[in-house]
């Protein structure tokens, strides 16, 4: 497997990244989040999977727009503990003393319409391992 950055930075240049990325033998378009993936997530997703390449997304709720599989910290998790650390501040405490936190808990959403249309039959034991599989 050879992994490839190519990065894109106006959207019109979407169609002859994805072409490009699919003349070299691409079959995965792995997508880092950020504002400008998010503001087109469904333009891209649409675009990977019109020429056959599976999209994955580091943000679980864009899985409902498209992307095969998302991955990554559950977001509520993070918004609870964001209004702790606020809640600690607003009672005195400094924000250079509270500890920083990783995420404890990540989500995987897999989109099987987006599975079907790239005509993959995902095995079993990854469905079951899913948080969620949208159907």
């Amino acid at each position: 497997m050879t992994l490839r950055s190519r990065p894109l930075n106006d959207i019109d240049n979407l169609e002859p990244q994805l072409a490009a990325m699919k003349s070299d033998g691409a079959t995965i378009v792995i997508i880092q989040p950020g504002p400008f993936a998010h503001r087109y997530r469904k333009r891209i997703f649409e675009g990977a999977t019109s020429i056959g390449c599976a999209t994955i997304y580091g943000f679980p709720p864009v899985a409902q727009d498209g992307a095969l599989i998302a991955y990554g910290p559950d977001a509520i998790e993070m918004y609870h503990a964001a209004g702790q650390y606020s809640a600690r501040i607003v009672k005195g405490e400094k924000p250079a003393d509270l500890p920083v936190q990783q995420p404890t808990h990540f989500k995987l959403i897999i989109n099987s319409v987006t599975a079907k249309a790239l005509g993959l039959k995902l095995p079993a034991t990854l469905l079951a391992r899913a948080d969620e599989v949208i159907e």
